[in-house]
């Protein structure tokens, strides 16, 4: 950080620090790890959690989904699609986490290197 002489460089350097360390010590739950399996069609880390854990974060997101649905019309949300949207949207916030964590992994690693 003394070697960078622009404040708004530092700034952004000190936020990106200040980004990974919280990733990587963020507690993951097992509802991120559902959701990231969910969001990309995979089991990669079904170890996280269990079979009725699972089932129960899908429909808990399904409740979720329907509620937006039913809500539309005061919200004034499109229907076209609202479905699939909420339901991808819903599954990014849960899994960000898990993608952030990867994202700080692998920087790490190279950093190690």
């Amino acid at each position: 950080m003394r070697l960078i002489s622009n404040k708004n460089e530092k700034i952004r350097v000190l936020g990106e620090a200040i980004d990974e360390e919280m990733y990587r010590i963020y507690k993951l739950w097992p509802t991120n790890y559902i959701a990231y399996d969910m969001l990309h069609g995979t089991r990669e880390y079904r170890d996280h959690y269990s079979n009725i854990q699972r089932i129960a974060f899908a429909n808990y997101i399904r409740g979720h989904v329907i509620k937006l649905a039913l809500g539309r019309k005061k919200t004034g949300l499109p229907s076209e699609n609202l479905n699939s949207n909420a339901r991808e949207i819903l599954l990014h916030m849960y899994a960000n986490p898990v993608t952030n964590r990867i994202t700080a992994d692998k920087k790490e690693m190279l950093q190690e290197k």
